[in-house]
């Protein structure tokens, strides 16, 4: 399975296989089974002659789309893989693209006969569209069907007969047909409402009523629908938050409305047109007349007291902050450390509620062409100064205070680091800026043989070439001196096929102490080792052992061991089945079936565990009781 299949040979007891066969029972391509020799090793290899003749064996692919067949060829590199195509949806390109046998079959078809499909192997499928012809676009309720624009459209059955009552359909033979409908239409009687279908006419369900639930107007029904006058009798707008109501221009107008205030900040008042007044408790602010509570709030209708205090903050670090319920907050004088607000002082403390400085704030304002002060209300104060400074450009020199700020004096530095490969030049924050640049230049060493400036310093970028062409040297460079070359003792080839471990000495290859293992295992090669061929090995005519139990008389021919003539297993026993092993020798199996015991007097012998048993004797009686009956050589005496 998957392996294909080989050519092979037939075999039995007289032609036994050769070492890495077996003899086995096995179905050949012709669907016959028969001993053929089998690798062992489950798949042949492909020997020179099938690569020389390119054979092959017949594989396939097989998927959803086809089987497509093929063949996969012997070639050096072994058994190549299977060279089918893969099955896949025929399209048009030229190619049977399922191997059905047929080549871009219906592959362009679009159904569509309002387009002509072509397919080209070369372009592939074309639909060219056509506009005008007759088509058939299936529908029963068109007419006139034709193609525009690569589509077949027509014209629809008009079945309207102007009556809202019916619907009108076109049935599947292509009849209209008007059937009673239901829903919602205008009989034209502006008195009625509710006009419904029945019975495929338009009827009122309903005489109109004008009432319009409103008692400020008079209504009436004429041609033109429902009338509604306004009057001005007494009303009721149904209002509870409203007095005092008449009729005004078709409405219900009140000229007052309820008052419904209680006094109590703690309800929210309101009146509901419904129902009338209403008192609903509410959250709002107010005062529970505490004053050291904030957050005051209403709950159920009363003031609650405020989830947080009066913050009694005087400001000052050297009082002690309360709130008396009465009085509200108190401040009492306390001793410690306090910030007194003057910007001269860093550190300070309470002295009898007042905050007194003990140390002197620190005013440098970190710019060498002012002095520093401090001024008691206004702080730190800066005088300018004429001294000298540094105006943060690294390239000048001698520079001086004036206005407050440093300006540049008359001299500048010097940049040049004697590098060829770098640009000199002066950057006013980093000061000298040395750039790498890629000029040529001599690195004053012998082992290269060009160099140019990389990263600011000159690289040889091609080296001398120091070989001397001697293996058994090693050749090296010395950057004072130049090229150098030493003996070394690396392993090496004298040339001699039959000397193993050759090495370098005193600059040359030296052949090694170990000698070729020419041992092909074979008893029948005589193995010596040529100088210039390397391993030889002769066929000799010796005895030998075939390892195959069937062959007798083993001999050496042509560099094989063959057994000349077939071991003798014929037990000369029609009970048994006879055959030989190769690991085995000689082999008997018990056959079950009739047989010959060589006695003619009994008869129906069989054989029974491989022995020809005999069957009952031959019936001789012949009724006669004046006869001695018996049998003599098969004949009744």
């Amino acid at each position: 399975p998957e392996g294909g299949s080989f050519c092979g040979g037939t075999c039995d007891l007289e032609t036994p296989c050769p070492a890495g066969y077996a003899c086995q029972e096995a179905e050949t391509t012709s669907g016959v089974s028969s001993f053929q020799c089998v690798a062992e090793a489950g798949v042949c290899d492909c020997s020179a002659l099938a690569i020389e003749s390119a054979s092959s064996t017949p594989c396939h692919i097989e998927n959803d789309h086809g089987v497509c067949h093929g063949a996969r060829v012997c070639t050096p590199e072994g058994l190549q893989p299977c060279d089918a195509i893969e099955p896949s949806p025929e399209v048009c390109n030229g190619v049977d693209d399922d191997c059905d046998g047929s080549v871009d079959e219906a592959a362009c078809d679009d159904q569509n006969e309002c387009t002509i499909d072509v397919c080209d192997a070369e372009t592939g499928c074309t639909h060219e569209v056509i506009d005008g012809g007759e088509c058939l676009d299936g529908d029963p309720c068109t007419k006139a069907d034709h193609c525009e624009a690569g589509a077949c459209v027509g014209t629809p059955v008009d079945c309207e007969d102007g009556n809202p009552c019916t619907d009108d359909i076109c049935d599947e033979s292509g009849g209209c047909i008007s059937e009673y409908g239901e829903g919602i239409c205008d009989d034209e009687d502006p008195c009625t409402v509710g006009d419904v279908c029945d019975g495929g006419a338009c009827v009122g369900s309903v005489t109109l009523d004008c009432d319009d639930g409103n008692p400020c107007t008079d209504d009436t029904c004429g041609e033109a629908g429902c009338v509604h006058v306004p009057n001005e009798a007494p009303c009721d707008d149904g209002n509870a938050c409203t007095q005092s109501t008449s009729c005004v221009e078709g409405s219900c107008v009140a000229s007052e409305g309820v008052q419904c205030d209680d006094g109590n900040l703690c309800t929210t008042d309101t009146c509901d047109p419904s129902v009338g007044c209403s008192h609903a408790n509410n959250a709002l602010p107010c005062d529970d007349e505490d004053v050291c509570t904030l957050g005051d709030s209403c709950a159920e209708g009363v003031c609650q007291s405020g989830p947080s205090a009066l913050v009694c903050d005087d400001g000052n670090d050297c009082t002690d902050d309360s709130c008396d319920d009465d009085d509200g907050c108190v401040f009492i004088a306390k001793f410690g450390d306090c910030d007194d607000g003057n910007p001269c002082t860093s550190e300070s403390e309470c002295y009898d509620g007042a905050c007194v400085g003990t140390e002197a704030v620190v005013c440098d304002d970190q710019n060498a062409c002012t002095t520093d002060g401090c001024d008691p209300e206004d702080g730190c104060t800066t005088v300018n100064n004429s001294l000298p400074c540094s105006d943060s450009d690294v390239c000048t020199v001698g520079d001086l205070c004036d206005d407050g700020g440093c300006q540049p004096g008359a001299g500048s530095i010097t940049c040049d680091d004697q590098n060829p490969c770098t640009d000199d030049a002066c950057d006013p924050e980093i000061g000298c800026v040395f750039t790498a640049n890629d000029q040529e230049c001599d690195d004053d060493n012998p082992c290269t043989s060009a160099s140019t400036c990389a990263a600011g310093s000159c690289v040889g970028i091609e080296a001398t070439l120091c070989d001397d062409g001697n293996h058994c040297t090693t050749d090296g460079c010395d950057p004072t001196t130049g090229c150098t070359s030493s003996d070394n003792a690396l392993p090496c080839d004298d040339g001699d096929l039959c000397s193993l471990g050759d090495s370098c000495a005193e600059g040359s290859c030296q052949p090694g102490a170990g000698a070729a293992a020419c041992d092909d295992g074979n008893p029948c090669t005589n193995d010596a080792c040529d100088a210039q061929l390397g391993c030889i090995f002769e066929a000799n005519d010796l005895g030998c052992d075939d390892l195959n139990d069937c062959t007798m008389n083993d001999a050496c021919i042509n560099g094989a061991c063959i057994g000349a003539g077939s071991l003798a297993c014929d037990d000369q026993n029609p009970c048994t089945v006879d055959g030989c092993l190769i690991d085995g020798g000689c082999s008997h199996t018990p056959l079950d079936g009739a047989c010959s015991d060589d006695d003619p007097c009994t008869i129906n012998d069989v054989c029974v565990a491989g022995l020809c048993e005999s069957g009952p004797a031959l019936p001789c009686d012949d009724g006669n009781p004046c006869t001695d009956d018996a049998c003599d050589s098969g004949d009744c005496i």
